[in-house]
């Protein structure tokens, strides 16, 4: 199983709420290596799927974690739903509170462990057929 300091994290900030130590600190709280954390800061909420997006088809991250102060619409998060099952990549989005954040990053450690997990107790035969995560997208 991974230890969460091997877990690469994709971290989406949508907001300048959230000060650069706060997500430091959570990310250590978490028991992320600093070097498996990939921060990219974007304006608002308009582009959010597209950033995770981004993150899926251009990185080597396990999951992302979406940072925002406003709520997504019902359409963002629909569209981020979709992306999470496509790319078979944990993903989750909260609010810029440093309490929040760790929670949230804690929970998709959580989930990519159960995925290393899990996927090391599939059969050799399924392995040999099953396509990589970024193949998996039309």
């Amino acid at each position: 199983m991974l230890r969460p300091s091997e877990i690469r994290v994709g971290i989406l900030c949508a907001t300048h709420e959230v000060e650069r130590n706060s997500l430091h600190v959570a990310m250590a709280m978490a028991g992320l290596a600093e070097h498996n954390v990939e921060i990219k800061h974007i304006r608002g909420n308009r582009h959010v799927a597209l950033g995770v997006l981004f993150f899926a088809e251009y990185t080597e991250v396990d999951c992302v974690l979406v940072v925002t102060s406003e709520p997504l619409d019902v359409e963002v998060r629909k569209t981020l739903l979709e992306l999470q099952m496509q790319w078979n990549m944990p993903l989750d989005y909260i609010g810029p509170s440093q309490e929040h954040i760790r929670m949230a990053l804690e929970s998709l450690v959580e989930m990519v462990q159960l995925q290393s997990e899990m996927a090391a107790d599939v059969p050799a035969e399924r392995v040999a057929t099953a396509k990589p995560r970024k193949d998996s997208v039309n």
